[in-house]
């Protein structure tokens, strides 16, 4: 509005000290807060994946689930990031598997070119791997892939119901909340997004660097993540311990 409208008593619109007055009322009237004050405790899920066996046993409902679901906390990722991973940009490397994202994302900005999107690989621990959980997956779905060209999209996640057409965004959510309240995760609080703050909490806790963890989320600055990702688990065996340390030496 400063932009186009015209100045007011030689203020600019969003410089005039009524407007500023009352920006500010506002903001002290209703600050704005951060949907999570916690976050959900990411071993949780870890655990879960582990109880569901191997990836050859699971249905192919499960094992798209489960593949969302690492997608999303190997790459600190949001959903819309997720669902454009595209078999045409994929490639496997010794560290991992990388998709070149085909379609702009919401940081994409002029001349940096298309996201790449890295998920490490994870040998100490098959079940766990998201690219054993990728492999699996796409020998599980190549078969609905049969008329797809090379010159042609190809998405890697599709429906688990037929006629198999790659998912969208809201999908991939719902698919996202059903494994986090499979695994325990208090979904009535926490949808999918949250699994960035979780991932990237728990990457802190575990002692990971800030710079590496910034440059895997594509995040420009810590104050980003400081702000809107970072957050404390409640950790009810910690309090335990305290209160009964407290009861030994009274």
């Amino acid at each position: 509005m400063s932009m186009t409208h015209p100045q007011i008593d030689s203020f600019r619109v969003g410089e005039h000290p009524l407007v500023s007055q009352l920006l500010k009322g506002m903001f002290h009237s209703r600050p704005p807060l951060p949907r999570y004050s916690v976050t959900w405790d990411i071993q949780k899920v870890i655990d879960y994946i582990k109880s569901l066996g191997n990836n050859e046993l699971l249905s192919l409902k499960c094992l798209s689930q489960k593949l969302g679901i690492l997608l999303a906390i190997t790459s600190l990722e949001r959903v819309s990031e997720v669902v454009a991973h595209d078999l045409r940009f994929r490639r496997f490397l010794p560290e991992g598997v990388v998709f070149e994202l085909p379609d702009l994302v919401k940081k994409s900005r002029f001349q940096h070119g298309f996201k790449k999107s890295f998920h490490a690989s994870f040998p100490e621990n098959p079940i766990l791997c998201v690219v054993n959980c990728l492999r699996e997956y796409e020998k599980r779905t190549k078969e609905f892939r049969t008329q797809i060209g090379s010159w042609e999209s190809n998405r890697l996640l599709l429906s688990y119901i037929r006629p198999h057409k790659p998912i969208t965004s809201d999908t991939l959510s719902r698919w996202v909340v059903e494994f986090l309240k499979n695994a325990g995760i208090d979904t009535n609080v926490f949808k999918a997004h949250s699994t960035r703050s979780a991932s990237s909490s728990a990457a802190i806790r575990n002692n990971c660097s800030l710079k590496d963890i910034l440059a895997l989320a594509d995040w420009t600055t810590d104050s980003t993540f400081k702000r809107f990702y970072y957050r404390p688990i409640y950790d009810k065996p910690i309090v335990q311990n305290i209160l009964s340390e407290s009861s030994n030496s009274s």
